[in-house]
């Protein structure tokens, strides 16, 4: 518990010292584009977490890489300070407690998709429409691809499922067809 109130403390720091919401924006697609690069490089995620290299050259690496991607200083001071106490191997899980208080911020529901295709883009701004008409607030889509779906989607919003896809459709008709037998 004394950790997740640790990283949390990243979080509510970094929204604390942006004084408004265009500046809380630009902070939160920072760090979520960092939580992004984390994945996409782990040799850089690597170093950062490495306690065995000196902070200080961790740091600058930080300052390097993100001045040279355009991230605010802030935002790479307060990465410095997650270095500077050992927590950049829970970067992901600041990101997550960031990604949730910017949601509470800006009155946004996260709706997990999944489909067993890709979507088109008409056909992701018709769910992202419906979805924000019918929650009367944004939306973060979670976009995955699952081909064993078959066909449909999955949609998850807060604690509710929908599940239309045609394999959950099959299981339904299996089912039936079992019971009818017996």
């Amino acid at each position: 518990m004394q950790l997740a109130n640790q990283l949390l403390s990243y979080a509510n720091a970094i929204f604390t010292i942006a004084k408004d919401k265009e500046t809380q924006e630009k902070y939160y697609q920072q760090i979520a584009a960092l939580d992004a690069m984390n994945v996409t490089n782990p040799d850089f995620y690597s170093i950062l977490a490495a306690r065995a290299v000196d902070k200080d050259e961790r740091k600058e690496l930080a300052m390097t890489v993100l001045s040279g991607y355009g991230f605010e200083p802030t935002v790479i001071y307060w990465v410095w300070t997650i270095i500077d106490n050992n927590n950049y191997h829970n970067f992901h899980y600041i990101a997550l407690m960031c990604r949730n208080l910017y949601h509470d911020i800006f009155n946004i529901t996260r709706v997990k998709i999944t489909s067993a295709n890709e979507l088109s883009e008409s056909q992701i701004d018709k769910i992202k429409d419906f979805f924000e008409k019918k929650l009367k607030r944004r939306i973060d889509v979670e976009w995955h691809i699952k081909p064993d779906l078959i066909g449909g989607l999955r949609i998850q919003v807060n604690n509710k499922t929908y599940n239309n896809t045609f394999r959950s459709k099959l299981e339904i008709l299996k089912r039936e067809l079992l019971s009818k037998k017996g």
